[in-house]
């Protein structure tokens, strides 16, 4: 399967022995409830749309480090922006790195995903740096459905490992990410004194 193309026919077993099989599947979820997943398709994010999409995620990042640290208003939007110059510093050229539009089968957009390869000391990963389900979209299955895209993503790319960080106060994306099996590897903790 390419980059554009739709998943469908793909099985991926999850911790509570479910098994995922592109929108034909039935999942369960919080509460008992089924639900189908959505097909996405991943399309790399067009050039023309990339100085609005880094605009939104470095006020999104900002608003995030703000919520759970505490920044000032000008101290987070400058420690975001310098975040993202950091870590793109060529744009969408910067190797090793992705972002995707996140396309339903109308191929009409419902969020962007960005993740990177890194070389940790002879260990190669990827990390999921950003995922965004637009607000209306959102509890539909799309997140879940564009993990599993992106794990997609990594696995041709002949890595094993995907690595993501989810702000403490973000308990719907933390289990999500649990429901799929992703386990918690390091725990920074702080207290206010």
């Amino acid at each position: 399967m390419k980059t554009g193309e739709l998943y469908k026919d793909r099985e991926t077993p999850v911790w509570d022995g479910a098994v995922v099989k592109g929108a034909e599947t039935v999942n369960k979820i919080a509460g008992g409830e089924l639900r189908k997943i959505p097909q996405v398709r991943l399309e790399r994010l067009p050039e023309r749309a990339f100085a609005d999409w880094k605009t939104h995620g470095i006020k999104a990042f900002a608003a995030d480090k703000r919520k759970n640290h505490g920044y000032g208003a000008d101290e987070a939007l400058k420690l975001s922006a310098d975040s993202f110059s950091r870590c793109l510093p060529q744009g969408l050229a910067t190797p090793d790195h992705y972002i995707f539009q996140v396309l339903n089968t109308q191929d009409q957009p419902v969020g962007t995903a960005w993740f990177a390869v890194q070389d940790d000391y002879g260990l190669r990963r990827a990390f999921i740096y950003d995922l965004e389900i637009v607000d209306r979209e959102r509890r539909k299955g799309y997140g879940r459905a564009t993990m599993m895209a992106l794990e997609d993503e990594v696995r041709r790319r002949g890595i094993k490992t995907l690595g993501l960080h989810v702000f403490a106060f973000n308990k719907a994306a933390e289990q999500l990410y649990r429901w799929l099996g992703y386990k918690v590897t390091d725990l920074t903790m702080e207290k206010k004194l």
